[in-house]
């Protein structure tokens, strides 16, 4: 698990994914200019051993009347006001959705902030490396499923599927791009945290 830590202290430039270019939207900087002010919110990737070698953990949410109905995502959500900061926003929230309680003191490595405008949501997602698998309690009321995936799936043979996926907040079927891991599809805000998640730690070169 040493090497993911090392390749996120390597230097990275932000990098424009032709795949992904459905979901081109306002930058980090735009989004805070925009009325009414996005909401601020943060989630965790939780690397960790898995199956012998290293894997993270998604989430399903489950289906309900909003944006985020039934889909694919990283443990987090908005900041509260009594949160210190965006990093005990993903703390609180891993806590408080898998029952995985971490300390503030671990390495928490930051990517990208990103936008997401149908819920106006600006959000920042941290990585932290566990050197044990993880044993989760998942909240019934924000887990539908846990999605273990080895990081070895996002290597050079990634690809991504043109699908269609019912919007429930416009109650429409669209055709954008997701990545497919057994039965589920991964979309949207948490695909683009993949690839540069894929990025960062070299995984096409990882797992050619």
């Amino acid at each position: 698990m040493h090497w993911i830590e090392e390749q996120f202290k390597k230097p990275f430039e932000p990098k424009a994914y032709s795949e992904l270019d459905a979901y081109i939207r306002e930058s980090a900087a735009e989004a805070r200019k925009l009325t009414p002010t996005p909401r601020e919110s943060a989630v965790l990737i939780l690397i960790h051993p898995h199956q012998g070698d290293a894997g993270i953990t998604l989430i399903k949410r489950p289906v309900y009347a909003g944006v985020h109905s039934g889909q694919m995502a990283f443990p987090g959500g908005k900041k509260d006001d009594s949160d210190e900061s965006l990093l005990h926003t993903a703390l609180r929230e891993v806590h408080e959705e898998v029952g995985i309680q971490l300390p503030t003191e671990s390495n928490y490595f930051v990517l990208n902030e990103i936008f997401i405008p149908p819920s106006q949501l600006l959000v920042q997602p941290f990585a932290t490396v566990l050197n044990l698998e993880p044993v989760f309690i998942p909240n019934e009321n924000e887990v539908a499923a846990l999605v273990p995936i080895p990081l070895a799936h996002f290597g050079a043979k990634m690809k991504t599927e043109k699908m269609d996926i019912f919007m429930p907040h416009i109650q429409e079927t669209k055709a954008v791009p997701a990545i497919r891991f057994e039965e589920y599809l991964i979309w949207g805000a948490t695909a683009m945290m993949l690839f540069e998640l894929r990025d960062r730690l070299d995984l096409k070169n990882k797992y050619e």
